[in-house]
């Protein structure tokens, strides 16, 4: 099972009090003005950063093979629906992000250090080196070894 992440982007520390705020007795006439004002302040930024925020929280985990929407939902303080939710209003899925942070940490890996394939592998939770080439190949085109090849000869 995986455990609470170090690092909670301050993007969540704001969304526990305004859900508190939501679920108090204050009258609703108030309560939704300052909810809608907060909310439309931030309409054209929030979905950049609630990804970064969701990205910076899933990517220490993601070398463990259940790093799931329920997990993210739990670090990040809201429901797994809510989760979806903003997740679909961003365009995009929790599995869909989960990938892309594998393919972004694999190709840094493969281009800046000096680990082999299997150990690329294993840091991101792939069973075996050759289910992580095969996914690398489907992202990228070619194979994680060709790849850490031609560019790092440029």
């Amino acid at each position: 099972m995986l455990s609470d992440p170090v690092f909670s982007p301050g993007f969540f520390r704001i969304l526990r009090p305004l859900r508190a705020l939501a679920r108090t007795s204050v009258d609703r006439e108030f309560r939704a003005p300052v909810l809608f004002a907060l909310k439309g302040t931030h309409r054209s930024k929030l979905p950049v950063e609630f990804l970064d925020a969701l990205r910076q929280t899933m990517l220490p985990h993601l070398h463990h093979a259940d790093l799931n929407v329920d997990y993210a939902a739990h670090s990040t303080g809201l429901s797994r629906q809510s989760l979806q939710r903003k997740l679909k209003a961003s365009g995009t899925t929790f599995s869909a992000e989960v990938i892309e942070l594998k393919k972004r940490h694999a190709a840094e890996d493969l281009l800046h250090s000096d680990k082999s394939v299997a150990e690329i592998a294993v840091s991101l939770a792939f069973t075996n080196p050759t289910s992580f080439s095969r996914a690398f190949r489907s992202w990228t085109g070619e194979s994680p070894r060709h790849h850490r090849k031609r560019h790092r000869g440029r």
